[in-house]
């Protein structure tokens, strides 16, 4: 709030106080020292401090179910402190320029007087909406000139788009998700009548309306989401980037986004302020077609899926050699509390310290190589995550690399890439049919350098070997000091003795495990033997 809306609260505050107490002050034997303390402050201390003891009501904070009325319910449970409190909150218009459809038609009417000319939000739920789309929509309409933020989600949108296809001057955030029935016609659907130079935050799901050559600019927020009937022109999107250098948030879901025969020279956008940027289950050519033309250095959280499910049906090397080549640099530079996780078609990363709530601290990258580990997959670890492995801290970083039933352990050009990842500190087998007695042949092998040099786990939670194969294996890894390898935990699972199953481990076996300097056998889930 502005100084000059501070004065004119204060000089209505007065008033409004002056009426109040002149009915009767309330019980002082139920109001703390505090609240009496908190009283004789100005009102222009007053009014900033109770706003910001209501809970936020942001167009992200409005997806919760109970958003809006836990909102309204803190509101009027501060009016409830004191009498100046209440003046001091009645007195504030923009406390009350919410308007949902999980209000009564009453309470609607009373924000709607009470906000005066303050800027609105308009929020429909049809999970939980007490009105009907076209009478909530005729209480609302009348002020359109005051809408800022119109957040509607449930069912058809048909009923809203003829009152969404005109005007609205201070509109800046629209979240519209639903679906259109097929029989209306969408090219008749000219979103504010193409007067969208306002909007900063858009969020579209299954509706999309007529793109003209006036797209968005300015955004901050671009969502689209499962838009599959009607295709989008990839041009048409990369303008809006170019016309929206100060984007924050861009997610792409499931769209039929279309990639022009002739395309022009390619002129790479720079977002500096992208700090998510989520695509999803789009074709491979639309992927490179704009991931080759974005730059965000600060993009901190990151999730690219492929449509195409079969490797076959796309090069991954065009991707991660070329595609994704200006985002090597940001994936160098994510640091302690980050997480990359890399599939044959998906690639995540993601900063964990951003993320509510709070999972538990990363020391420094998490890796996770998933699914059939190709070479343009190793390669790109190899380039750009084993770099940042610290030689000075080698234990603050964990890389998982799953091992499965797809991975090609006989294949020995893919073997021998894989066995030099530094980033790789763990391996799993969890999969039923993995051959996991080639694996521990492959930790064994003779080598200047062990297989997996900063190997520091090995989880063995498959069967299909045996306790003698895995002594052949750490005997043989840790017969040469000179390779320094590092301490090997082997995760095993526990014995089940209630099935009537005894240890795969012989007492002499198990001994002869531990007395290897740098081995510990960790038997997880024990069972209880009562």
């Amino acid at each position: 709030m502005t100084e000059d809306s501070y004065l004119n609260y204060s000089l209505e505050y007065r008033a409004a106080a002056f009426t109040f107490h002149s009915q009767g002050s309330p019980d002082t034997s139920q109001v703390t020292h505090h609240q009496l303390s908190m009283d004789y402050l100005p009102v222009e201390i007053i009014a900033p401090v109770l706003h910001l003891a209501l809970p936020p009501i942001g167009p992200k904070h409005l997806a919760s179910p109970n958003a809006c009325a836990d909102y309204m319910r803190a509101l009027h449970e501060l009016r409830l402190v004191s009498w100046t409190w209440r003046a001091v909150l009645d007195a504030i218009p923009e406390l009350w320029a919410l308007v949902s459809s999980s209000f009564s038609a009453d309470r609607i009417i009373k924000n709607l007087q009470k906000s005066r000319n303050s800027q609105l939000t308009i929020h429909y739920r049809g999970s939980s909406s007490r009105l009907g789309k076209i009478h909530f929509m005729q209480l609302v309409e009348p002020h359109r000139h005051r809408w800022r933020v119109v957040w509607l989600d449930g069912g058809s949108l048909e009923d809203f788009l003829h009152q969404l296809s005109h005007p609205a001057p201070l509109l800046e955030t629209i979240y519209l998700h639903g679906y259109v029935p097929t029989t209306y016609d969408l090219e008749s659907f000219s979103l504010l009548g193409h007067q969208v130079s306002n909007i900063r935050y858009v969020d579209l799901m299954q509706v999309l309306p007529y793109l003209d050559l006036s797209p968005f600019q300015d955004l901050r927020t671009f969502k689209l989401w499962y838009i599959w009937t009607h295709p989008i022109s990839a041009e048409w999107l990369v303008e809006v980037l170019q016309r929206s250098p100060c984007l924050e948030e861009l997610c792409l879901l499931d769209l039929n986004l279309q990639v022009p025969t002739v395309t022009a020279p390619i002129v790479t956008i720079t977002l500096d302020y992208l700090t998510l940027f989520n695509i999803k289950d789009i074709e491979s050519n639309t992927v490179d077609y704009i991931l080759r033309r974005t730059n965000a250095p600060n993009c901190v959280q990151f999730r690219l899926t492929i449509d195409d499910e079969q490797p076959t049906n796309y090069d991954p090397s065009l991707l991660l050699d070329s595609a994704l080549s200006s985002f090597e640099p940001v994936v160098q530079k994510l640091g302690r509390n980050a997480h990359l996780i890399i599939g044959v078609n998906h690639i995540f990363w993601y900063n964990t310290s951003l993320l509510e709530p709070m999972p538990l601290p990363i020391p420094f990258l998490l890796l996770e190589i998933e699914d059939i580990p190709l070479p343009p997959m190793i390669r790109w670890v190899e380039r750009v995550v084993d770099p940042t492995n610290s030689d000075e801290h080698p234990d603050e970083r964990v890389g998982t690399l799953y091992i499965g039933q797809g991975t090609p352990l006989g294949d020995a050009e893919i073997v021998s890439q894989l066995i030099r990842l530094k980033s790789v500190t763990q391996i799993w087998v969890k999969e039923t049919g993995t051959d996991v007695r080639r694996l521990l042949q492959i930790l064994g092998a003779d080598g200047r350098e062990p297989a997996f040099p900063r190997l520091r786990k090995l989880g063995l939670q498959a069967d299909g070997w045996n306790a003698h194969e895995l002594l052949e294996m750490v005997s043989a890894r840790f017969s040469e000091p000179a390779r320094r390898c590092p301490h090997l935990v082997v995760s095993v699972r526990a014995p089940d003795y209630r099935d009537g199953g005894g240890s795969a481990f012989a007492p002499d076996t198990l001994s002869a495990i531990h007395a290897i300097v740098g081995v510990t056998v960790l038997f997880e889930n024990p069972a209880d033997p009562k």
